[in-house]
């Protein structure tokens, strides 16, 4: 009797529209509950070493702490960019990805930037306080020897007093590379910092052991050009393009540090990686404090030029 009742009770149509109700209601509040929290960005292990990675692969070498960090801060800025190029729903009838959202929202920003024409102490002030960019740095002519990933330290030795003398064994004459006019940016990519400094501070011509991801290598330099100090008059022309460039980031960071306030940012790593970072639970407000710092500079350093 009861069975018969509960079937009758379920071909009724109204009841039918009800039950499919209530089961759309149910698995939309699953979907919601699962849905990620759009305001929330978490740098995690698998991203933070992806970030590693991709460094490593670029620049032949592993990044240092302060170059993790502004990794992370980058990469932070352009998720920001990403999420709000969703929100405005400019993916809408096109098939980008990631990085052309981040373009577009960039856009949209950099369309609210006011122009900005520098005065003549304007763009003096630039050049002094960035003149590394202008100055011609020191280059130099380096020769370096690939021997092997491992190597025994006694045998290397014996190398090197070969080397030293002038008798290369012919195995590695294969390996050897002379370099021109190089900039101590090349030997660092190469070598690491560590490396660069040991060769541009000996004697020329004097070898010596460094390591690269390879392994170990013999290097020397055989020649170093002095360094060269730029003239304002020369490069003002260069000087306005990047002074420009510098407001119209500036604008951007600032614009981009409101819409941060909007979101809540948070490293998920394990210990070993939350080392590298020594105050990654601080992030987003360090991600503030680094505009906002630079910005101060530069206004501080125009008053006082005026």
């Amino acid at each position: 009797m009861v069975k018969n009742t509960i079937h009758l009770a379920l071909r009724e149509p109204l009841l039918q529209f009800l039950l499919m109700g209530i089961l759309i209601f149910s698995a939309n509040a699953w979907l919601e509950a699962r849905r990620d929290n759009p305001r929330k960005i978490v740098i995690d292990d698998t991203q933070f070493e992806q970030l590693i990675d991709v460094f490593q692969e670029g620049q032949g070498r592993a990044p240092t702490a302060n170059e993790m960090s502004n990794m992370v801060v980058k990469w932070t800025q352009n998720e920001i960019m990403y999420r709000e190029g969703l929100q405005l729903q400019l993916d809408q009838g096109d098939d980008m990805i990631r990085n052309r959202l981040v373009l577009k929202m960039h856009n949209i920003l950099f369309n609210k930037a006011t122009p900005m024409e520098p005065s003549e102490s304007d763009l003096k002030l630039f050049f002094e306080t960035n003149r590394v960019r202008y100055d011609k740095p020191a280059h130099y002519d380096f020769e370096q020897i690939f021997i092997a990933e491992n190597i025994a330290e006694a045998q290397l030795q014996e190398l090197l007093k070969k080397l030293t003398a002038g008798d290369l064994p012919d195995e590695y004459r294969a390996s050897y590379m002379n370099y021109r006019h190089r900039p101590l940016s090349n030997m660092t990519a190469m070598f690491g910092t560590q490396g660069s400094t040991l060769l541009s501070t000996s004697r020329l011509g004097e070898w010596q052991t460094v390591k690269s991801h390879r392994g170990v290598h013999f290097a020397r330099v055989t020649y170093a050009y002095p360094s060269q100090p730029a003239d304002f008059e020369n490069v003002k022309s260069h000087v306005a393009r990047d002074w420009r460039k510098y407001q119209n980031d500036l604008q951007l960071a600032r614009q981009t540090v409101e819409i941060a306030g909007r979101y809540h940012i948070s490293l998920e790593l394990s210990d070993e990686n939350k080392k590298h970072l020594a105050q990654a639970e601080t992030l987003q407000e360090r991600f503030r404090k680094s505009i906002e710092n630079s910005a101060e500079r530069l206004d501080t350093a125009a008053v006082d030029a005026r």
